[in-house]
């Protein structure tokens, strides 16, 4: 039997409750233990909801499961590994950025809505709201 939408928004809840505090404290200050807390928190979330979270990415990216996202690489970034990482999918945006964040060029990424973690338009997230950047829709990729 599926879950229901009011039982997927339950338990997303669960989980952008525990994600957001250390989302907020990596991305709005820069701090790099946040990161690895918010992968942490993550990894122990009960599987519902984990799965409520996969069901949300699903229902954001539709149609074949794919979005293209792009990202601003820096020295030493490798195409092959995104693992972690902070995507976008505003190409006009990381264009823009590119330049003023030391970028050594931008990749284009093709993202399966399982390898995402958290992104703009999920409901319950931090992450695509004015006072996060939301001009950015941001996507992380799963540790």
């Amino acid at each position: 039997m599926s879950p229901t939408n009011e039982q997927i928004d339950k338990e997303a809840q669960v989980a952008h409750n525990r994600l957001n505090p250390h989302l907020d404290r990596w991305i709005m200050l820069n701090e790099g233990d946040s990161k690895q807390k918010m992968f942490d928190a993550y990894d122990n979330l009960q599987d519902i909801s984990k799965a409520a979270l996969s069901f949300q990415a699903e229902d954001v990216v539709a149609g074949d499961g794919y979005l293209t996202a792009y990202r601003a690489m820096r020295e030493g970034d490798s195409p092959s590994d995104i693992k972690g990482k902070s995507l976008t999918t505003s190409k006009e945006y990381v264009d823009t950025v590119g330049d003023s964040m030391g970028s050594v060029g931008v990749e284009k990424f093709r993202v399966h809505h399982s390898d995402i973690l958290v992104m703009a338009g999920m409901k319950g997230t931090r992450i695509g709201t004015p006072e996060m950047f939301g001009y950015e829709d941001e996507v992380i990729i799963k540790n």
